[in-house]
């Protein structure tokens, strides 16, 4: 089995993000973040695995970096910027995916030796996670798509099953609308996997994947 490159790049050399790309180096990482002893530990602990994904989902959509170059001030934003607007999460899982995080991070830092890894888990600190926290439940900090999921929620919609996300998703597309310009069932949804089903997660992908499709990737801030 070859050993995964993780300084292989996701970007063409004039710029362009390469999506295809960039999938395949975060199922590769994830792959092997879950069959490291770090993951398994995680999981023995009653942990989850995929908040890593959604890191490395924001660092190199938005910010344009993988974890072989992602420093401390790049994870301060995609945490406490990127993820409370465009991420949503259960009340309470600020300190589940910080852990996992942190674990992931040891993964990289024994497995690859990256450089970086030791300041990116000095960040990760349970104050950390409490910050965390308050930032991903202040619905000032949501974009559109996920203060649209805040609304579903609060009309009373499930929005941890596929039946729940269609019927807010039908209820609100039939609706009147200002300034709206995209439609719920493009939402970018990820929830807390300790309360959602395989299926859940799989309708998460699903959103991720159809708003990648739909959009260039912008590598500046937003």
């Amino acid at each position: 089995m070859s050993v995964f490159d993780i300084q292989q790049p996701v970007f063409s050399p004039d710029g362009e993000y390469l999506e295809d790309a960039a999938i395949r180096y975060r199922e590769a990482l994830m792959e092997g973040f879950a069959e490291s002893a770090e993951g398994e530990d995680l999981v023995g602990q009653g942990g989850t695995l995929g908040w890593a994904d959604t890191l490395m989902e924001l660092g190199m959509g938005y910010l344009g970096v993988t974890p072989a170059v992602m420093t401390a001030e790049d994870m301060q934003e995609v945490l406490f910027e990127l993820f409370p607007r465009k991420v949503s999460a259960e009340p309470g899982c600020g300190q589940e995916i910080v852990s996992e995080l942190r674990a992931f991070w040891k993964f990289l830092q024994r497995a690859y030796g990256l450089p970086n890894a030791a300041s990116c888990l000095r960040m990760l600190t349970t104050a950390t996670g409490r910050r965390f926290e308050r930032e991903m439940q202040d619905p000032a900090n949501f974009g559109l798509a996920k203060s649209l999921l805040a609304q579903g929620w609060a009309s009373g919609f499930d929005m941890s099953t596929p039946e729940g996300l269609q019927a807010w998703a039908e209820t609100y597309n039939a609706g009147p609308r200002i300034n709206a310009p995209q439609h719920v069932e493009e939402l970018p949804l990820r929830a807390s996997s300790n309360s959602t089903s395989r299926a859940t997660r799989t309708v998460a992908a699903a959103r991720r994947k159809l708003a990648q499709r739909s959009r260039r990737v912008n590598r500046k801030k937003r």
